[in-house]
């Protein structure tokens, strides 16, 4: 059996490349099967982030915008 590990992080902004980069190396040396960032401040999902996270193994992607003061969720599994 399989274990299954869950990160679930507050990144506070997924604005620049080397904090992409940065979550990236943390999730992958993690082994998580399911992640969920938190506070990305994306105001749009920008597509090379989520092309960036998904290099990392995990087939699917959901994305709640943000609302009012609250930052954007990205769960990925």
């Amino acid at each position: 059996m399989k274990n299954c590990y869950f990160i679930s992080w507050n990144v506070r902004g997924l604005g620049k490349m080397e904090k992409v980069r940065a979550v990236c190396r943390t999730i992958k040396s993690s082994k998580a099967s399911v992640v969920f960032i938190q506070e990305s401040k994306l105001s749009m999902v920008k597509h090379w982030v989520i092309e960036h996270l998904r290099k990392i193994m995990f087939v699917e992607v959901a994305i709640v915008p943000s609302e009012d003061a609250s930052g954007r969720l990205i769960s990925m599994w």
